[in-house]
């Protein structure tokens, strides 16, 4: 499925009688979680129809893609229950889904509203959504993000405690100087010139600036480590190992 036909379903679910009480309460919130599910759909190449939904997918996307990727308002956070509620209804309607699959459904929504904010305020999601916090739009391409937060990761890893802010430049540059402050700087830098070097590179791996990320992916298929690669790409051939904080 194209992103026109995911936008396509959007705009047919929020039409739709089933959706008329979520729309009336807060459209803006209704069409976000809309475009949260029809969005899910484009994970695999090819996509799949925006409307397909089983128990699976409903808690893959309610405990796992939610909580990793979005910074919720208290409007959308208020407007879950049903507008998420309402997608369910849609789906099964259109689907043709018969009573049965349709109770199905409506209990595993229970099941999984019960389990959210639990999830949602999980530590390792709260630091994963700082990865993404910049492009997660409700319509942003999954694949792509999935990709993102791969590089980005790469740039810096995810930290041991929540109170580091991977998603502000100051706290990056905290975490470099975390990992790197205890390394020996190379001939002719001093200690703050090749920190300086080494928060560059960070920042350059997370933008996806230039060549930097495609070095490193050279270098790391050649066996070389993360930190190593860094020491490098910063200008330092010593690949000696500075605090312990990040896993």
């Amino acid at each position: 499925m194209t992103a026109a036909d995911r936008a396509a379903a959007v705009d047919d679910f929020l039409e739709d009688p089933l959706a008329a009480e979520a729309v009336a309460a807060d459209e803006s919130s209704a069409r976000f979680w809309a475009e949260v599910f029809a969005g899910y759909s484009g994970r695999f190449p090819g996509g799949e129809p925006p409307e397909q939904l089983g128990p699976r997918k409903l808690a893959h996307i309610l405990l796992g893609h939610v909580p990793n990727t979005f910074v919720l308002t208290p409007a959308q956070r208020a407007q879950l229950e049903p507008a998420v509620s309402a997608w369910v209804r849609w789906s099964a309607a259109r689907r043709n889904l018969d009573e049965a699959g349709t109770t199905v459904l409506v209990d595993q929504l229970a099941r999984v509203l019960g389990r959210f904010d639990e999830a949602y305020n999980d530590p390792d999601a709260v630091a994963i959504r700082g990865y993404v916090a910049d492009l997660s739009a409700s319509d942003a391409d999954v694949t792509e993000l999935s990709r993102i937060v791969g590089r980005r990761m790469f740039a810096v890893p995810l930290p041991d405690e929540p109170a580091w802010n991977v998603a502000e430049a100051e706290g990056r540059r905290a975490l470099v100087e975390a990992e790197f402050g205890a390394c020996n700087p190379p001939p002719g830098m001093t200690r703050e010139q090749f920190l300086d070097a080494a928060a560059g590179i960070v920042e350059q791996l997370w933008q996806d600036e230039g060549d930097t990320f495609a070095a490193a992916e050279r270098m790391f298929v050649e066996g070389v480590d993360r930190h190593e690669i860094i020491h490098r790409l910063a200008g330092s051939p010593a690949p000696t190992m500075g605090s312990a904080i990040i896993r």
